[in-house]
């Protein structure tokens, strides 16, 4: 049995290719294997499809999303709320994550970077903490949790593999979208990765 950490970094739309990743991911990786996952902004939502076996959802919604252009992509996420009613409609606050789920979220209360484990928050407060994962800063609102106001922590930590370096993992399948490649000073650590990179120098496609 492996231990393979999976990490989903944001993107906004480009956040539509880790689907593909994913689905195939769930194609190989097989039941009895060990995922810790950890992801930021728009990677938490895909993380979410693929640790609560709803990757068909979150590929509808990719689909479904409609622009005129490049530069609507922003307009859709700015001004509409596309996403949170995606998020309401996927998570229904009753359903376990057996994995280790880890999102970057800037605690704008205390004002620091927290990484919240999904796998140990109360399920009806999950939803909460997908939607402050998305909520990019200037652009939306925090959300307020448990007397925490938290934004999406991309800013910060847009390839959050911290978390995941407690854990004896046998390698890590990092997804992002970075033109240069993601390189540890600890050479132990650089030879458990795998980096799938979809390489573009625009912000938003």
């Amino acid at each position: 049995m492996a231990s393979i950490g999976l990490v989903l970094s944001g993107g906004i739309a480009k956040g539509a290719y880790q689907v593909g990743v994913l689905r195939a991911l769930s194609e190989f990786v097989k039941n009895d294997n060990e995922v810790y996952i950890s992801a930021s902004s728009i990677g938490v939502l895909n993380a979410y499809a693929y640790a609560t076996n709803k990757l068909k959802f979150a590929e509808d919604m990719w689909l479904n999303l409609k622009t005129n252009g490049r530069g609507s992509w922003l307009k859709l996420f700015k001004r509409s709320s596309c996403l949170f009613d995606a998020i309401d409609a996927m998570a229904d606050g009753n359903e376990p994550i057996e994995n280790y789920l880890y999102t970057a979220c800037f605690n704008k209360t205390a004002f620091k970077l927290n990484y919240i484990d999904l796998h140990r928050v109360e399920p009806a407060k999950i939803k909460d903490y997908l939607k402050a994962s998305i909520s990019v800063p200037v652009q939306f609102n925090a959300v307020e949790i448990s007397g925490n106001k938290y934004l999406d922590g991309a800013m910060i930590d847009n390839i959050p593999i911290f978390p995941l370096l407690k854990y004896h993992l046998d390698y890590i399948i990092v997804v992002h979208f970075d033109n240069s490649s993601y390189i540890f000073e600890n050479q132990y650590l650089d030879n458990k990765l795998i980096e799938i990179n979809f390489l573009d120098d625009r912000i938003i496609i």
